[in-house]
C-alpha cells in the first residue's frame, strides 16, 4: 500500500510555488505517535481487563461450552470425518470422564456376539467401524447432554465480558491506523483495508483458538469450514460490521484536526497536563461550521504584515474564496484620494489556492507588495477583483522614519495566544492603545502546524480584524514561529520541507522580502520556499528583530545573523522576540529545556550583552515575568543589561510551577494572563502589562 499512501499535492496558482513535490510530507510525528501511545494503551488497559476476567472464569467451562458448540455441528456435518473428533477432553482433564465413557462403548461391542460376527458376512463386517462409531455417538451425545448442564451460567457472563472487552481492545488498536490517515500520513483506502484485515485476521483467530479450546484438532480448512458454516449468517452480519467500521472509520476521522485552547469548534477529548486538547475531523465539522471564505462574496481576511523597512513598504494580505484567482490592490495617499477620488498605483498579488484545505477551509491566499510609499503617512488601499465589482476600502499607516522629541510608538507585544475566551478580552483592551503595530512571539492559533486546523486561524484573524475595525486603519502583523506554529517542538535535529503543504504560518506570513544571491535585484514577495524564520524590521531609530528558538534554524547559525545585523544597524532601540525563554520563569526543569537555555546563553545572550539589546521578549511556558537588567548571564550591577520581558500568558492556560528564585534573575513573576504595551519615545522606552480586565498590573521605564 505504498503507492496508496502518495498523494499528489495541490497546485498553486503560480508555477513557482513548491507543489511538484510528489509527496505529502507533513512533520507530525508527535501527535501521530501521541495519539498511537493513547490508543495502543487503550488496548492494552482492555487487553488486561480482559484476561483479568478470563481469570474468574470457572476451570474447564470453557473447554466444556465450546465442545457443546461446535461438536453439535460435527454431529450435523456430512462433510468433515466425526470418527477422528471424537475426543475432545484429555485424560489429564477428565480422566474419570474418559475411562467411563470408554467401558461403555467397550461394553456396547461386546454385546455383538461372535455368532452375529460370522453370519454377517464379509461385507457386513465393514460395518463394524459405523456401529460402533454409531454407539460412541450415542454415548458422547448423552454425555454432553449432562456436561452440558454443568456449565455454570457465571462463567458464560464472565466469558461474554471477557469477549466484549478483547474486542474493545482491538477496536482501539484499529484506531492507530485511522488516526493516521486522518492526519494523512497513510491515504484511506490503505487505512480501510488494514483496519479490516485486522478485524477479519482477529476474528478468524479468535473462533480458531476456541475450536482447539474444545479439543478439536483439525487442519485449517476444517477449521475454515466451521467457522463459516456454522450460523453462516450471523457470520454475514459480523463481517459487515467489518466493513462498516472500516469504511465510516475512515471517512469520520478524515482531515483530523488535533489543537489546543480554541473551543469555538470541535469537542475536549483529553486534558493534557495543562492543556485543553480539542479534536474535531472534517465529518464533524460539517454539522458545526460553515464555510471560511464562501465563493462569490468578499474577502473573508484582510491583514498586513511587514518587510524590512516598512517606512516604504508592506505586505497585505488577502484570503478569498477559490473563484477569486486573481487581485489587485489599488492604492494612493489618503490626502490624494480625498482629492481626486482615485489613485495613482496598483500591485497585482501573488496568489496561492490551497485546495488541500477540506472544502470548508478551500481558500485562495493573494499577498501584495505596496512599494514606494512615504513614511508616516496615510494611505487608502482599494481590493479589487474584477473591473465590474466594487473595490473593498482599507486605511493603512506606514511606519514613521524618525521620532522627534513630541512623538511617540506604540505596539503591543505578547504570545502564546490561542482561541480561548480570556485571548480575546485582552484583545478587547488593544484598541485603546492605538497601536501602530502587534508583535507576537509563537503560538498564535495553536493549529499545529495541521492543515486540518485552518479554522484556527480563522478565529484568529477574525479577533484581530476587529481591532483594525476599532481603530480605523490595518494594524500589521509581526508574527514569531512557536511550536504550536509548526507542529515541531525546539531543536527537532530534522528539517521541514516548505511549500505550500506546510504548516500555514509559513504560507500566511511573509515578512521580509525576496532573499536573492545577486545584490540589486528588485523588491520581490518571497516565496514560500524562500521564507525564514529569522527576520526583522527597522525604522525610526528602532528594530525589532524575530528569531526562532531551533525549530527551522540552529541557535548558532542565528547567532551569527544576528551578530552581522546588529553590527550594521544604527538603531538605538533594540528588540529581540522568540518563543522558547533563555530565562525561564520556571527554570530548566527537562533536559530539553536545558538545552535550549544552554544554547540560548552560549550563542544569544553575549552578543545581547555586547551590542546592548534593550529588551527580549520570550514566551511559551504561560506565566508572566520581568526580569531585573542582565548581563553576563547575572543580574548587572550598574542596570545596564537587557531586560527580559515574558512569558507568552496572552490567551493560553496558565501553567502551574514554582517560580525559579535561585539566582534572584526576576524582578517580578506572577501567574495571569497579559499582553505588553510598548511605547517608545526619542529617549528611551516604557513598558505596561495589561490583563483581560483592563488592570495596568505592572510597568517600568527604560531610558538610554
Amino acid at each position: 500500500f505504498f503507492f496508496l499512501m502518495i498523494r499528489r499535492p495541490p497546485r498553486s496558482t503560480q508555477s513557482r510555488s513548491s507543489a511538484a513535490s510528489d509527496v505529502y510530507k507533513r512533520q507530525q510525528e508527535y501527535f501521530v505517535l501521541a495519539m498511537s501511545f493513547l490508543c495502543l494503551l487503550g488496548t492494552f488497559a482492555f487487553w488486561l481487563l480482559s484476561q483479568l476476567f478470563k481469570a474468574c472464569i470457572q476451570k474447564g467451562s470453557l473447554q466444556q461450552y465450546f465442545y457443546n458448540r461446535y461438536n453439535k455441528y460435527l454431529h450435523n456435518s456430512s462433510s468433515i470425518q466425526r470418527d477422528d473428533h471424537l475426543i475432545f477432553m484429555t485424560e489429564n482433564q477428565y480422566p474419570n470422564q474418559i475411562v467411563q465413557r470408554e467401558q461403555v462403548i467397550t461394553t456396547a461391542n461386546n454385546q455383538i456376539t461372535q455368532v452375529q460376527r460370522v453370519n454377517i458376512g464379509r461385507n457386513n463386517q465393514l460395518n463394524q467401524p459405523l456401529f460402533a462409531q454409531e454407539e460412541r455417538v450415542s454415548v458422547m451425545q448423552s454425555f454432553e447432554s449432562r456436561s452440558s448442564s454443568q456449565i455454570p451460567k457465571s462463567a458464560l457472563i464472565l466469558y461474554y465480558i471477557y469477549l466484549t472487552l478483547k474486542w474493545i481492545s482491538i477496536l482501539f488498536f484499529c484506531l492507530v491506523f485511522l488516526i493516521m490517515s486522518g492526519l494523512k500520513y497513510i491515504s484511506g483506502v490503505a487505512s480501510g483495508f488494514i483496519v479490516f484485515g485486522i478485524l477479519l485476521f482477529f476474528y478468524v483467530y479468535l473462533n480458531i483458538r476456541n475450536i482447539r479450546s474444545a479439543g478439536l484438532k483439525l487442519g485449517f480448512k476444517q477449521n475454515m469450514k466451521i467457522l463459516f458454516a456454522q450460523r453462516y449468517k450471523m457470520k454475514i452480519f459480523v463481517l459487515t460490521l467489518f466493513v462498516i467500521y472500516a469504511v465510516f472509520g475512515t471517512i469520520f476521522f478524515h482531515s483530523t484536526c488535533m489543537c489546543f485552547y480554541t473551543n469555538h469548534y470541535g469537542s475536549v477529548a483529553w486534558y493534557l497536563g495543562s492543556k485543553h486538547l480539542f479534536v474535531s475531523t472534517k465529518f464533524t465539522r460539517q454539522f458545526q461550521m460553515k464555510e471560511s471564505c464562501p465563493i462569490k462574496s468578499k474577502p473573508c481576511h484582510i491583514y498586513a504584515t511587514l518587510p524590512e523597512d516598512p517606512t516604504t513598504s508592506v505586505f497585505i494580505n488577502v484570503q478569498t474564496g477559490v473563484d477569486r484567482s486573481t487581485l489587485a490592490v489599488q492604492y494612493d495617499t489618503e490626502e490624494y484620494y480625498n482629492t481626486y477620488k482615485g489613485t495613482r498605483f496598483s500591485e497585482m498579488a501573488l496568489s496561492y489556492d490551497f485546495e488541500n484545505f477540506d472544502s470548508l477551509g478551500e481558500r485562495i491566499h493573494h499577498t501584495a507588495l505596496l512599494k514606494g510609499l512615504q513614511p508616516n503617512t496615510a494611505y487608502v488601499l482599494l481590493i479589487k477583483f474584477a473591473d465590474k465589482e466594487d473595490p473593498v476600502v482599507k486605511r493603512y499607516l506606514t511606519f514613521p522614519s524618525s521620532i522627534d522629541d513630541d512623538d511617540q510608538f506604540t505596539f503591543i507585544s505578547g504570545g502564546d495566544i490561542g482561541n480561548y475566551e480570556i485571548a480575546d478580552k485582552i484583545a478587547s483592551q488593544i484598541s485603546k492603545y492605538k497601536p501602530r503595530a502587534i508583535v507576537v512571539g509563537g503560538d498564535l492559533s495553536y493549529d499545529n502546524g495541521l492543515h486540518s486546523c485552518v479554522f484556527t486561524w480563522d478565529e484568529y484573524f477574525r479577533r484581530f480584524e476587529k481591532i483594525n475595525d476599532e481603530v480605523g486603519y490595518i494594524v500589521p502583523w509581526v508574527f514569531q514561529i512557536g511550536n504550536h506554529d509548526i507542529g515541531l517542538n525546539s531543536l527537532p535535529r530534522r528539517k521541514i520541507e516548505k511549500n505550500i503543504n506546510s504548516p500555514p504560518y509559513l504560507s500566511f506570513f511573509p515578512q521580509h522580502l525576496q532573499i536573492h544571491d545577486e545584490p540589486h535585484k528588485p523588491q520581490e514577495i518571497p516565496t514560500i520556499e524562500s521564507r525564514s524564520s529569522f527576520f526583522y524590521q527597522e525604522f525610526a531609530d528602532v528594530i525589532i528583530i524575530s528569531m526562532d528558538s531551533g525549530y527551522l534554524l540552529s541557535y548558532e547559525e542565528q547567532g551569527k545573523m544576528l551578530r552581522n545585523l546588529l553590527q550594521n544597524t544604527k538603531a538605538k532601540h533594540k528588540f529581540v522576540v522568540y518563543h522558547n525563554p533563555t530565562y525561564n520563569v520556571c527554570g530548566p526543569k527537562t533536559d530539553l529545556v536545558s538545552e535550549q537555555v544552554i544554547q540560548g546563553v552560549f550563542y544569544w545572550v553575549p552578543i545581547f550583552d555586547e551590542f546592548g539589546v534593550t529588551t527580549v521578549f520570550e514566551n511559551h511556558v504561560h506565566l508572566f515575568k520581568r526580569s531585573k537588567p542582565l548581563k553576563g548571564n547575572a543580574v548587572s550591577k550598574n542596570g545596564d543589561g537587557t531586560v527580559y520581558l515574558g512569558d507568552g500568558a496572552w490567551g493560553a492556560q496558565l501553567d502551574e510551577c514554582d517560580f525559579d528564585k535561585s539566582q534572584g534573575f526576576f524582578e517580578k513573576t506572577e501567574k495571569r494572563n497579559h499582553a505588553w504595551k510598548v511605547t517608545i519615545t526619542k529617549t528611551g522606552s516604557s513598558y505596561t502589562a495589561f490583563d483581560g480586565n483592563g488592570e495596568e498590573f505592572d510597568n517600568f521605564t527604560l531610558t538610554y
